[in-house]
């Protein structure tokens, strides 16, 4: 079966993989980007195979999928729970546990909706950003297409991502800025970003605080004023402070902990996201507990 699709005035300036994804919501985006890197999209005739490219008002989309392509029903899986912080008719606030990738957390959310909903259906849900699949924490999506207009909030920076992190090392400054572009590519040691040389990546800015310190350790709270790639990871690395637990960007032969001070994942949390409802217009601050494994570290860091 093919999909055509003609962009609109308010859809101008949208990426390929994010339109698709609109129009398409049973689809993931990993599925939707591998679909496109096959070569399975048109865009006025012409094949496109890159996912950031930028659509314009009245382009005609046309994807071509093949049987492979096409998503597989989801598994059954142990993470059945979803822990809903907020929602109303066209928001939904969730708590991603650790250790759920973001496509199977994804399904699962989907599959709240029909249990919860059952005397409705409700078949759409906007993605509006993701976690990594190690990290835990808040995690928004639309359940109706008028509120997707929280996705232009998400564009401009007009919304504030806090997040906690544990990192190495007593941090001295109470308040730092980083502000080294980060490039993203395959790096080694399987790493996806990293500082750019001069010249190179894009531009990128974390800004932290220390919440509170510990003999070997900090906790930081985080505001993320750009999105890149585990630019959180990247940053703090960058300065000799890396998110303890970290496998990919701590350096090698670092800070071994024993329990109950051994990481078995980053630990680092999406606490806080600070925005503008989309229909009501009316400000909203919606936080998400820190889990227990990361209490467990903190609360043996101080000694308790």
């Amino acid at each position: 079966m093919n999909y055509q699709f003609k962009v609109k005035s308010s859809e101008h300036g949208k990426r390929l993989d994010a339109f698709l994804h609109s129009k398409l919501p049973s689809w993931s985006h990993r599925i939707i980007k591998n679909a496109i890197n096959r070569k399975r999209v048109f865009i006025n005739q012409k094949n496109i195979f890159i996912s950031g490219w930028n659509l314009k008002k009245g382009d005609r989309v046309l994807f071509r999928p093949l049987k492979g392509d096409y998503p597989q029903a989801p598994e059954v899986s142990r993470y059945q729970y979803v822990q809903v912080i907020y929602e109303d008719p066209w928001l939904l606030a969730t708590h991603k546990p650790p250790f759920v990738d973001y496509d199977s957390f994804v399904s699962q959310v989907n599959l709240y909706l029909k249990r919860h909903h059952r005397e409705k259906f409700y078949p759409y849900l906007g993605q509006m950003h993701r976690l990594d699949k190690e990290t835990s924490g808040l995690l928004l999506f639309t359940k109706k297409k008028s509120a997707n207009v929280l996705a232009e909030q998400f564009r401009q920076h007009q919304i504030r991502k806090y997040y906690l992190a544990l990192v190495e090392g007593r941090v001295e400054d109470e308040r730092g800025l980083i502000t080294d572009p980060i490039a993203k590519g395959k790096y080694e040691g399987g790493r996806k970003a990293r500082i750019a040389d001069e010249g190179e990546g894009k531009e990128s800015c974390t800004e932290y605080a220390v919440e509170e310190r510990y003999e070997s350790a900090t906790l930081l709270r985080i505001l993320l004023k750009t999105g890149r790639t585990h630019q959180i990871r990247v940053h703090m690395a960058s300065i000799g402070h890396p998110v303890m637990g970290d496998k990919l960007y701590r350096k090698p032969g670092g800070m071994v902990r024993e329990p109950p001070l051994h990481a078995r994942r980053q630990m680092l949390h999406a606490h806080r996201v600070e925005l503008i409802h989309p229909i009501s217009s009316k400000k909203m601050k919606l936080t998400a507990p820190i889990p227990d494994d990361m209490n467990k570290i903190i609360d043996a860091l101080r000694g308790i």
